[in-house]
């Protein structure tokens, strides 16, 4: 209220403060507002039960608040309220004690008492209300389920992936017929009408007015029909996309004083091949058990060895992920988007990180030049910087634009550190000059490394194909296929993993200068069958005997040149286990 005089010793008797009160069952709310050129130093409540008494009766309110719930007041019992604001100097403001404000105490339904409610948050009884309206309407839906499905109703904001991220995955792919069922009915039933009926008790309780109560009922029912059918929209895209992806991931390293753990997440059980599962390092390998049914776990926690800097997840013989370690963090998760961040919020792990407006989308590194793209869409003044392990290598500030913009650039590394893999990451700083990591990228420093996100923004590839400064979609990739001709085709060597001997195999679809190479996981070539050689068309098998080499991954490549085209050059991955 606007115009409040202050008196040097009394209440200006022609500037009161209002003093609004709204009955409720067993309790009364009060409410007032304050000039915020008055520095407050005390409030005090006075009530009484008749008009014709003295105010004695009073309490001290805490000089920030602007409300006040008195739930000490009798049923049926009708009371007077006057209120006294005191600032740093002494005076006083008031409400009119000669016309002081009163309201009845209302008698209290049992009916609408509600077990577990929240004080206070409105959310929280809509939340309580559609539990129980789900668990009638599908009664077999197990109550974890149920409550993981409304917390996302009422979510602020919703990702792409929240099905997957929030939703048991052996449960979810059987949900189709019962969210249908939820979604249909909830876009057919005004569900606010089964919250307002207790809106004479709890209104009061979560200190709202009339309108207010009114206006946010209005918004949580209208978040929760948009979340139900952006819920729906998604679902499908979820499903498919848990049909994409291995059966089983790395989600997370720990280390934990002289332990060190990794993590891994089931995403589909039934496909997992459990004695042909395994982790590798080097010549080490250790197997992973299958969890006891009863565990009903979708994440599985290992112990590996302090030693190993790095892991390789795989399954029925096929490398599936191979995970490096940051040397510097206790914790790293790993998306399933294969990108490496520091979890937060106790979510470990994600299927992809948030995006900021400019991203990595495709590095390439080869004899300590860096060469990177970055892809930005964004009308907002933002700044950006790489890093090479604690060093700053470039900076970043992109055009304004309402169009997606591919920058690429080069930078030549020198490695301070004698270490294989070194990392780059893409960070920000905020206003408190606080640095916040978008993400972590592994580089190899001992053979070449080529990474694009496929498609633009999405999971990270190892790949063949150069884009670098535009767009690594489909299309993009065809008109880069398109100027390479088809030369050779590469198999995968059988049997995978081998205990002494594999073969590999290759067809020539034209005549062509042919090397074919064994490399070591460090990029060392330890053997090779043909070398610059020409070769006519056909069907070529060579056998590889690793005997006297160690356990672990080894590549074979093959590099072919036609009729003037520059060199191509495809590797597959292949495992010793003796």
């Amino acid at each position: 209220m606007l115009g409040i005089a202050l008196a040097n010793n009394s209440p200006d008797e022609n500037n009161f403060l209002d003093l609004d009160i709204q009955e409720g069952q067993g309790s009364i709310l009060l409410s007032w507002t304050i000039p915020d050129t008055i520095s407050i130093s005390e409030i005090r409540l006075f009530s009484k039960t008749s008009y014709n008494e003295d105010f004695t009766n009073f309490k001290l309110i805490e000089p920030k608040k602007r409300k006040y719930l008195d739930t000490s007041c009798v049923e049926k019992e009708r009371y007077f309220y006057y209120l006294e604001i005191s600032d740093l100097f002494g005076r006083t403001v008031s409400s009119d004690i000669n016309h002081p404000t009163f309201g009845t105490c209302l008698q209290k339904e049992s009916k609408m008492f509600i077990d577990g409610l929240d004080p206070g948050n409105l959310v929280s009884l809509f939340k309580i209300k559609q539990s129980q309206m789900i668990h009638s309407l599908i009664p077999d839906l197990q109550p974890n389920i149920i409550l993981s499905l409304v917390d996302l109703f009422y979510r602020e904001t919703l990702n792409d992936f929240a099905w997957i991220e929030n939703i048991p995955l052996r449960e979810f792919p059987n949900l189709e017929n019962d969210f249908s069922a939820i979604h249909s009915y909830y876009n057919n039933f005004h569900f606010s009408d089964s919250i307002h009926i207790y809106k004479e008790y709890y209104q009061n309780q979560f200190l709202l007015f009339d309108k207010d109560w009114n206006a946010l009922e209005k918004k949580i029912e209208l978040k929760m029909i948009n979340n139900l059918n952006y819920l729906n929209d998604q679902f499908s895209n979820n499903l498919d996309f848990i049909h994409s992806i291995d059966p089983i991931r790395i989600i997370q390293k720990r280390s934990i004083e002289e332990n060190q753990y990794v993590s891994l997440l089931i995403i589909r059980e039934n496909d997992i091949s459990w004695e042909d599962l395994f982790l590798l390092n080097g010549d080490t390998y250790l197997d992973i058990i299958k969890p006891e049914e009863s565990a009903q776990t979708q994440r599985i926690e290992m112990a590996i060895p302090v030693d190993w800097a790095s892991a390789t997840l795989v399954h029925r013989g096929e490398w599936i992920q191979n995970i490096q370690f940051i040397p510097e963090l206790d914790q790293m998760s790993i998306s399933l988007n294969n990108e490496y961040f520091v979890p937060k919020d106790n979510q470990i792990w994600k299927v992809e990180i948030p995006q900021p407006a400019s991203i990595i989308n495709e590095i390439h590194f080869a004899n300590h030049l860096l060469q990177f793209e970055i892809m930005s869409q964004t009308n907002q003044f933002e700044s950006y910087s790489l890093w090479h392990n604690d060093d700053i290598i470039f900076e970043w500030s992109p055009m304004l634009s309402a169009e997606t913009i591919y920058t690429d650039t080069s930078i030549t590394l020198f490695d301070k550190d004698s270490i294989n893999i070194q990392w780059i990451r893409w960070r920000t700083q905020s206003d408190q000059d606080d640095w916040q990591d978008f993400e972590w990228i592994p580089i190899n420093t001992i053979q070449e490394t080529h990474l694009a996100k496929s498609p633009d923004g999405g999971q990270w590839e190892e790949t063949q194909e150069f884009t670098l400064g535009k767009s690594n979609s489909t299309e993009a990739l065809f008109e880069s296929e398109s100027l390479i001709p088809e030369i050779f085709v590469l198999y995968q060597n059988y049997p995978n993993p081998f205990n002494s001997k594999t073969r590999i195999s290759f067809d020539l679809l034209e005549n062509a200068t042919v090397s074919l190479f064994i490399f070591d996981a460090n990029g060392r070539i330890i053997d090779q069958f043909v070398e610059s050689e020409y070769l006519q068309s056909g069907a070529y098998n060579f056998s590889w005997d690793a005997t006297g080499h160690p356990t672990g991954i080894y590549f074979f490549t093959i590099q072919t040149m036609v009729n003037g085209f520059e060199p191509v050059t495809f590797s597959r991955k292949m495992i010793y286990l003796k």
